[in-house]
């Protein structure tokens, strides 16, 4: 049935994925770890998936939430834009079905500035012909 369905693109999301690291701008903040929040968002071709209603036919989400781990709890970073990236870059290179990723990095409680969190978002794709 999957030769049947043209391509489907989409997007398979994981939202709120609780990370631990130490990367911050302020004195002290690389010294302790932290909670982060990830979110990720992932194009892909959701055919497979579609047709055939199986957990083998997807994305792993275990996997994906592995590797987002790896990186946050890895060096630390002054900016949460280089950390992002480097998640988004981190996905694009362990999952080869995937054209693009968003990724949405939080830091609840920043300090300094009396809010809930400070964020940031961005949007890596594939080069053409990667």
């Amino acid at each position: 049935m999957t030769s049947e369905l043209p391509p489907l693109p989409g997007w398979l999301a994981l939202r709120g994925l609780r990370c631990l690291g130490r990367h911050g701008a302020y004195p002290g903040e690389q010294e302790q770890e932290r909670p982060f929040l990830v979110d990720v968002a992932l194009r892909c071709d959701l055919r497979a998936a579609v047709a055939t209603d199986q957990l083998t036919a997807t994305l792993d989400f275990a996997a994906l939430a592995a590797a987002v781990r790896a990186v946050v709890a890895g060096p630390s970073r002054t900016l949460l834009e280089r950390l992002a990236f480097e998640v988004a870059q981190a996905l694009l290179q362990h999952f080869p079905e995937v054209a693009v990723v968003r990724v949405r990095v939080a830091k609840p409680e920043p300090p300094g500035l009396d809010a809930r969190e400070e964020a940031v978002e961005l949007e890596l794709g594939r080069a053409a012909g990667s």
